[in-house]
């Protein structure tokens, strides 16, 4: 019973529900599961956050994919690989590596201005 909430996740992916709303639910769900009170859920969640500042990180991403969804991300990503069909090999490589390499040369620019300003 204490793996309820990773069968919430797959039940609401599978049936395309919100993703925000699928993750949290799991969340209570399972505390709910280990005993723990809606406070205790809470608070644990508020602990951990400031405890640890990684999961600022995990809670920015849950809206981000949320929108990213709901604004058709999947269907744009299926559009964009339909137009490189005819892309060949030596096109896509070239492509890749001039945008590394203007990557890194701004990287770099950008660590020179920060050498020069200690």
């Amino acid at each position: 019973m204490a793996l309820i909430g990773i069968l919430i996740i797959i039940i609401g992916f599978a049936l395309n529900l919100n993703t925000i709303a699928v993750v949290i639910s799991a969340g209570i769900a399972t505390g709910l599961v280990a005993d723990m009170s809606i406070f205790e859920i809470l608070n644990t969640l508020g602990e951990t956050f400031i405890a640890k500042r990684e999961m600022c990180l995990y809670l920015l991403t849950l809206p981000v994919i949320g929108l990213c969804e709901r604004y058709g991300l999947k269907e744009k990503a299926i559009m964009l690989i339909k137009k490189a069909k005819g892309l060949s090999t030596g096109k896509l490589l070239t492509g890749y590596l001039f945008i590394r390499e203007v990557s890194s040369a701004v990287s770099v620019k950008d660590s020179v201005k920060f050498r020069m300003k200690k």
